[in-house]
């Protein structure tokens, strides 16, 4: 029996040591979890911000760089390789800070680079035959999209990332328009310092397609673990960018919390163990105890200074309130004042918020749970904080209620980060509602609209409740709906940001051209796209009437050139046929006068004769020639003369009657207007010859304020503007064009069986008109 009892008072300060180490233990440890979980989570959201912006700014980058090689694109498309690369290239790259060349190829090889100085390696490489590195060639292709491969060595030396757009002809591919990024390069456009006095740690990684094992380009050879670090993936190409903090000294002091609990923890157990074990001596240690303990709650009272979490006891009985110093400190009390003055505990606590606790806590007595309110509380000078009161009421063996015990801690830092969140979340609606661009989003399973701002609604012309009725394919042609389709299940297999022109209808069935942005977001816990659209419909009508136009002056100028070449066949045969003739009938009468030695005086007087007429005949020949080419009285009389002129041999040659007035002077005009104006008013003449029927034609040479205008009317049968559109009537051209050259305009009404007008208006800006 007393084996049994000694057996038995051994092992009960042991499970005393045990229990007050395990009590202890886990109260210090779980304060120092929730000092990790914060410290952790303000790490990741710092990681977060970086990778974000350094994401940010190296979509912008990559953004110039798609604009670049599709301005590439478009000029081989439309015009074929220019013969002027350098020069085109040169002007892309001069908008483009982060490009360091840019190259076409023919297939897969690689005909032009610029700049060519120090990439001489690479003309002639074909990277669709290079096993090693067409295998992302081959994928932008079946994209036919940009898409960058790399990082990797280059032929010419160096480590680059390469994004390639091909080209497609009549749905056959050509060859690709590419930018060359060297590393230095890209990490200038990201922002990214990999200098060592940086706070954080950058690499750039990849999947080696042929050995699929990852590689990595920057010089860092710290391992990027998935706790310490965060990983994004590039749009368009299948590279990743790591990021992690340097910084671990924040995590130090929650090793130290830690370990110091641990301290404590052991302390305490061993110290209740020792009391168990030597109940005979407590009282000659109690004042050494007593001191340990101190220590101990000095260090709980370090613990809940890190922590920020008071500790408080009321005596139910009597109503008197003992709080820790941190208590204190969290809501700016003195303890002396405290002490003195006795207030009630909820003069601390914010008036509207006095109700509320003054009833938890009453309703708590006679409960045996825990109890836990969230309230505001106001400080003596005027500060309002979030505080957290947790408590548990306690009673004596008759089950009357003792004493309450329990702890606070101060929220103000997290709730004013919920603020923050909440008001950024406002922020962000309003930025949507308000937005001055065209915005909507749609649920990426099913494709319905669920949100939209104003400008959408004002640009296709649907009230709120219809738009949000419809898919994003009720608003696309029909013949649109399958690429759409292919798109959706691109960016759900890959997650990226689209950017890409549409067709969209308007509710009254307009179609119209939009530049569309998408990215994939979380919307109330769905998964959603964001649309930003910027309408390029008049843009691109300016371009195909740009192009028009061009066509136009392509057509125009062989025009000219087969003009020219008439006027000179006609020359050439004139001369030959009159002037050769004329020639030769006096070379012949020469040799006769030359071999007549025995002839009369009368026959050799009359063979002079004739060949005086014929010297006569030439000489007129030639006058006529030259007039033609360019009438002498042009440059002899003037522009007024050379007009009356005109007037009178058109109405010779055509019959219609002709009649030209003007009160203009003879000024001395610039050489130039004079000879213009002069072959507008050949050309508007020989239109009405061609295709009015007119039987009259009324001119007149105005100058009103500044601006010389040539007007000439017919009473013919009027022009079909739309026919002679379309059959791209070369005069009108040539007249527009000659308008042009002067900075002046062409004016053309038209009535059918009335007649056409055209008028020719130039500015003169002093009367030499040097400018022009």
């Amino acid at each position: 029996m007393k084996a049994n009892t000694t057996t038995s008072s051994s092992k009960t300060p042991r499970l005393t040591g045990l229990i007050v180490f395990l009590l202890i233990a886990g109260l210090t440890q779980f304060l120092s979890y929730q000092r990790y979980l914060i410290v952790k989570e303000e790490k990741h959201n710092q990681i977060l911000r970086e990778i974000n912006s350094v994401k940010d700014r190296l979509q912008t980058a990559l953004s110039y760089d798609l604009a670049a090689v599709q301005t590439l694109k478009f000029v081989v498309e439309e015009y074929g390789v220019p013969k002027n690369f350098d020069s085109i290239a040169k002007r892309i790259l001069q908008s483009n800070k982060f490009i360091d060349a840019l190259e076409l190829t023919q297939g897969g090889e690689i005909t032009n680079v610029y700049p060519l100085q120090g990439n001489e390696a690479a003309i002639g490489y074909n990277i669709l035959e290079d096993s090693l590195r067409n295998q992302e060639a081959y994928k932008a292709i079946d994209m036919k999209s940009l898409y960058f491969a790399g990082p990797f060595e280059l032929k010419q030396g160096g480590v680059a990332v390469v994004g390639r757009l091909p080209i497609f002809i009549n749905n056959e591919f050509q060859g690709f328009a590419a930018v060359l990024i060297k590393i230095s390069t890209l990490l200038k456009a990201a922002g990214i310092d990999t200098l060592p006095g940086n706070e954080f740690v950058y690499q750039l990684s990849k999947v080696n397609p042929t050995t699929l094992k990852e590689e990595y380009f920057l010089p860092e050879s710290r391992s990027f673990e998935s706790g310490q670090s965060v990983v994004i993936e590039i749009p368009d190409g299948e590279w990743k960018l790591h990021v992690m903090s340097k910084n671990k000294k924040a995590f130090l002091g929650v090793l130290a919390i830690s370990i110091l609990g641990f301290l404590l923890s052991l302390v305490g157990g061993i110290f209740a163990w020792y009391l168990a074990r030597q109940p005979l001596k407590l009282n000659k240690l109690v004042e050494e105890k007593t001191r340990m303990l101190q220590v101990s709650e000095a260090r709980l009272i370090e613990a809940q200074a890190l922590a920020k979490v008071g500790s408080w006891e009321t005596n139910l009985s009597t109503m008197e309130v003992t709080w820790s110093l941190e208590t204190y400190k969290i809501f700016e009390i003195d303890p002396v004042d405290f002490k003195h003055s006795h207030p009630n505990f909820l003069d601390y606590v914010h008036p509207l918020d006095r109700e509320m606790v003054d009833h938890a806590f009453k309703e708590s007595i006679g409960s045996h749970f825990l109890h836990v309110v969230e309230h505001r509380a106001v400080s003596p000078s005027g500060a309002i904080k979030y505080v957290e009161e947790r408590w548990k009421i306690f009673y004596d063996p008759l089950g009357n209620p003792v004493r309450a015990l329990g702890t606070c801690q101060d929220l103000t830092e997290r709730k004013q980060a919920q603020l923050k969140i909440i008001q950024s979340e406002k922020d962000y609606k309003n930025l949507f509602e308000n937005n001055p661009s065209p915005m909507f989003i749609w649920n990426f399973k099913t494709t319905q609209i669920i949100d939209c701002n104003e400008e959408v609604l004002l640009k296709y012309g649907y009230t709120r409740d219809e738009f949000l009725n419809l898919t994003i394919k009720d608003i696309r042609p029909l013949e649109d709906v399958a690429a759409l389709e292919e798109v959706i299940t691109t960016e759900e297999q890959y997650g990226r940001v689209h950017k890409k022109v549409w067709r969209h209808k308007k509710k009254s069935g307009e179609v119209m051209f939009l530049d569309i942005t998408g990215h994939l977001i979380d919307y109330n816990g769905t998964r959603a796209s964001l649309v930003m659209l910027n309408d390029i419909t008049e843009k691109l009508k300016a371009e195909e009437e740009l192009k028009a136009s061009y066509d136009q002056l392509k057509e125009l100028t062989g025009h000219l050139q087969r003009v020219r070449e008439e006027e000179r066949t006609r020359i050439a045969r004139e001369i030959h046929d009159e002037l050769g003739q004329q020639l030769t009938g006096l070379k012949m009468d020469t040799s006769w006068i030359l071999k007549s030695k025995n002839q009369s005086e009368v026959m050799v007087q009359e063979r002079l004769s004739n060949m005086i007429l014929l010297i006569d005949d030439t000489i007129q020949s030639v006058r006529r020639i030259a007039s033609e080419l360019r009438p002498g009285i042009l440059d002899d009389l003037g522009l007024i003369a050379a007009l009356e002129w005109q007037t009178q041999e058109f109405e010779k040659r055509t019959g219609i009657r002709s009649r030209f007035k003007t009160e203009v002077e003879d000024s001395d005009f610039d050489i130039n207007i004079v000879t213009n104006i002069f072959r507008v008013y050949q050309e508007a003449l020989t239109n009405v010859a061609r295709h009015s029927q007119a039987t009259l034609v009324e001119t007149a040479l105005e100058e009103k304020n500044g601006v010389l205008s040539l007007i000439v009317k017919d009473n013919g049968v009027g022009l079909n503007l739309e026919e002679a559109k379309n059959k791209k009537s070369l005069g009108l051209v040539g007249m527009k064009e000659r308008a042009l050259m002067l900075h002046g305009n062409l004016i053309i009404k038209n009535e059918e069986q009335r007649g056409v007008t055209i008028a020719l208006e130039i500015p003169l800006q002093g009367k030499d008109n040097q400018h022009l």
